[in-house]
Order: C-alpha cells, then structure tokens, then sequence
C-alpha cells in the first residue's frame, strides 16, 4: 500500500511538471498546478494562474471596477451560523456560547429590520462589526496559530471561525474585514476584499478591509471595520479607488485612523497615501489582480514587476 501510494504521488508530480511545462507556465506553475488539483479546497475558490492588471486614476477600467457589480472577489463560501453553533462550539466556554448567541441574534435583527434598505443593512452590520471589535481591544486573549489553523481545517475554509474570534477575541483587521465580509454576503449583498500594499516591491496586506456593492448607488462602497467607517465626499459614500484619489475623503478616513491610533508603529499615522497601492482579486482557477496606485511612477514599477 505504501508503495503503492509512492507511486502514485510520482506520477502526480510527473504529470503536473510535464503539463506545466507544455504550456511555457512560469516556474512556479507546477506548484500552484499540484495545489490546484490535489490539494486547495473546493474547486471554485483555487488559483491556477494570476493575472496582475495594473490600473490608475484616470484609466477607464477604474471607473468600471468602481460601477460594475460584476467584479466581486467570488469567495465561494456561505456561512451557516446556526449549525456553527450547535456543532463546532459545544465545548466552548458557557460566557463564549452567550457571548456569541447575543451576536447571532443582534445579526437576525438586523436581517429583519432592514429588508428595504440595502445600504441602511450593511451600515447596521458593520456597526455590529465594530462593537465587537470595539468591546474586546481589552481582552487578554488574542488570535493564536491554533485559531488561524481552524480557520482552514481540512483544506476547508471555515468562516464562521471568524465571526466566533471578531466575538470572543482581540482582534484586528484582518478579522473584522472577513466577518463583515461572511455577514454581509450571508445578507445577500456583493462583496469584495481588499489589501493595502506600502512597499509596491511586496504586495502583501500590510492592512485589510472591504467593499460592498449598493445597488441604490450602483457603485462599489468601502468599509473601514475597525473604524465603523464608510468614506464619504459630499454626504456621497466612496469606493477605496475614489478614497485615495480624493483629498476630503482621504483625510476623513486618516484623521479617524490618527483619532484611534492604531498602525501609527506599522503604517505612520497617515494610513492612506496616494503613493500606497490598493488591490483586490477576483479569485478562481484564473485569478485576476487589480492593483491600484495614484502615483505614475509606481505604476510603472508595479507594471514592470509583473511582465
């Protein structure tokens, strides 16, 4: 049996570098093939290539990824609040358990109160998000590795571990972005995650947060969780693409962010600058990833860096 199993993982590995190289990949395209067909998840949600699309201000494609509902990031998973709690959480602290029933049903609440008002519902939920986080920046426990490692158990995403954390955790941004992400998509609504990037030599998520689609305004909307902040210019909500370009929305979002003080150590207490590169990707088999920067030159290299 052991052979057996050796001899099937060569002949995996053999095909996977010989059809990697049929198709003149890159060199890290056999791994991401192996992880594509072996070991990723569901189908829907792995990447076998990425496409950096490089974009600014004044291009035309920014203003689509601004209007189109289209361009949601296409996180497969829905989460199932109720059997979370019946079968994942039974050993949990009875404090913990109430703790996150009070969540829950504050969350059904909302659900029922706002069936008109889309954007009235995502306001309501991410203030829900934000009390959370809020209450529990004194709380002595924080995320550990064992907490992240149930997060992706069985090569599974399991996202309700982040609304259980976002209750009964100190949390950061990281959290507090998935859990309005999994709260707002299991309301119905488009979604997409997105990172900010201060080295565009590393494009990493030095910070994280989110966009919603409203229909009422027909245009993507960010969110700031940890802030309980949605970016305005004129009473008029912004997508992150129009925050950083825009000098009254920007500042609107860093004095707030000087205000609570956090990533003053990580980022300096001016957290958006138009020389730091937003992204988001469209995730599947064949990942897109849009990366926005106002500075020209930057776009440049980020450009360069891809080709």
């Amino acid at each position: 049996m052991w052979q057996s199993g050796k001899i099937a993982v060569a002949i995996a590995i053999i095909l996977t570098t010989g059809i990697a190289t049929a198709f003149a990949l890159k060199p890290d395209a056999s791994l991401r093939l192996a992880n594509y067909l072996f070991f990723d998840g569901p189908y829907g949600s792995r990447t076998l290539s990425n496409k950096v699309t490089v974009i600014g201000p004044e291009d035309a494609l920014t203003s689509t990824l601004i209007h189109d509902a289209s361009f949601e990031d296409r996180h497969w998973f829905r989460i199932k609040i109720a059997r979370f709690f019946k079968t994942r959480m039974s050993s949990a602290e009875p404090e913990q358990r109430a703790a996150f029933s009070k969540f829950r049903d504050r969350y059904r609440r909302i659900l029922a109160e706002n069936t008109h008002d889309s954007d009235q519902l995502a306001a309501s939920i991410l203030s829900l998000v934000y009390d959370n986080y809020h209450r529990n920046q004194i709380n002595p426990e924080i995320i550990s590795g064992e907490d992240q490692a149930a997060i992706h158990k069985d090569h599974d995403y399991h996202a309700e571990y982040h609304l259980w954390y976002l209750v009964n955790r100190q949390t950061a941004c990281g959290t507090t972005a998935e859990a309005t992400l999994a709260l707002l998509r299991k309301a119905g609504l488009k979604t997409r995650l997105f990172g900010l990037a201060y080295d565009p030599d590393n494009i990493s998520y030095n910070h994280v947060f989110l966009e919603y689609y409203s229909e009422n305004l027909q245009k993507w909307v960010m969110m700031e969780p940890m802030l309980n902040a949605i970016p305005e210019d004129k009473n008029i909500p912004q997508s992150a693409f129009e925050m950083i370009s825009n000098e009254t929305a920007r500042k609107q979002v860093n004095d707030l962010w000087k205000a609570h003080g956090e990533y003053r150590d990580a980022l300096g207490e001016v957290v958006y600058k138009t020389d730091r590169t937003l992204f988001f990707n469209q995730s599947g088999p064949l990942q897109t990833s849009y990366r926005f920067n106002a500075d020209a030159s930057i776009r440049e290299k980020l450009q360069s860096a891809n080709n």
